[in-house]
């Protein structure tokens, strides 16, 4: 156990003062002009994948174990929030290689900004979308499977299909309606402007509703929900676990918060996510919450179409 301490510590401080700020650097620079940010890319994907195999079949230490031999959740989190972005700036970098420079400079915006202007970013903002959902399931795969030796199957993934299920798709849908009502009611012309957003979609704005925003929602549930939740639950119970994972998911989708409305408006987000995380603990079923955070995103999709 002592021979195994400062490798692991300096393993960490490489992971913190050499990776982090690397990858900080290339996800909010995403300039991808060059060959070599694929090679950059690759080089940290790898370096990340070799310390997180340490760290989880070797390292026998109680900063990154406890008592029992696995390693700890803060960790888990931390490790699978930078294989997701690890992986998706290398897929990134590849891809663009290959594209045309619209295309490119498309996935570059969507890169920087999100999915909130995917209208305004054609076809490089589907692939960019794709791209980020694909890194999502592919991370997570890696850390149930290769990690922490656990088959993914349906049950896991709260994906297990039964009668109720179809009750839950509607519930979901009910729910994000319901939860997206201030979006209506901030002003008149909201409802129409969803309803002319819908009439009017094209083979594009259909192609990013199918490919993006819906597949988006689910992969950012199993993320958020089926991993972190019912793992933070395992560790620290109920209550806490649903706020913990509800205050997580809020962080990745945070905003400037600058005003007193500002951060009423990310308190309310908690809420509702703390909400929609009970029931999915109570349900355990991602069809629920993922149609749910489904229709608050096509909601917000259709009424900023242009």
């Amino acid at each position: 156990m002592k021979k195994s301490a400062p490798i692991v510590i300096i393993l960490i401080a490489l992971l913190f003062v050499l990776l982090m700020p690397g990858l900080a650097y290339l996800v909010k620079n995403p300039r991808f002009d060059q060959f070599p940010f694929v090679v950059i890319s690759g080089v940290f994907l790898t370096i990340l994948y070799r310390i997180c195999n340490f760290i989880f079949h070797q390292a026998n230490n109680r900063v990154v174990k406890n008592k029992y031999g696995d390693v700890r959740l803060a960790w888990k989190i931390i490790i699978l929030l930078c294989v997701t972005a690890t992986l998706s700036v290398f897929i990134r970098s590849v891809i663009v290689v290959f594209v045309n420079p619209d295309i490119k400079e498309q996935i570059v915006l969507f890169a920087s900004l999100g999915p909130s202007g995917a209208n305004t970013f054609g076809w490089g903002g589907t692939i960019g979308g794709l791209i980020r959902t694909v890194s999502v399931i592919i991370a997570t795969w890696f850390m149930v499977t290769k990690f922490e030796r656990r088959s993914l199957s349906c049950d896991e993934l709260c994906l297990d299909w039964r009668k109720s299920s179809a009750w839950y798709i509607l519930f979901g849908v009910v729910l994000g309606f319901l939860f997206k009502l201030p979006v209506f009611l901030s002003s008149s012309d909201s409802f129409i402007r969803i309803f002319i957003g819908a009439a009017s979609l094209d083979i594009m704005r259909a192609t990013q509703l199918v490919l993006l925003v819906i597949p988006a929602a689910f992969s950012e549930e199993i993320l958020c929900r089926a991993y972190f939740q019912n793992r933070l639950i395992e560790r620290i119970g109920v209550p806490l676990g649903i706020l913990a994972a509800a205050a997580l998911f809020c962080f990745l989708h945070h905003r400037p918060i600058n005003t007193i409305a500002t951060v009423l408006v990310e308190l309310s987000q908690l809420a509702i996510w703390c909400v929609a995380g009970y029931l999915f603990y109570k349900n355990r079923s991602l069809y629920f919450i993922g149609t749910m955070h489904s229709t608050m995103n096509m909601i917000v999709f259709l009424s900023n179409s242009p």
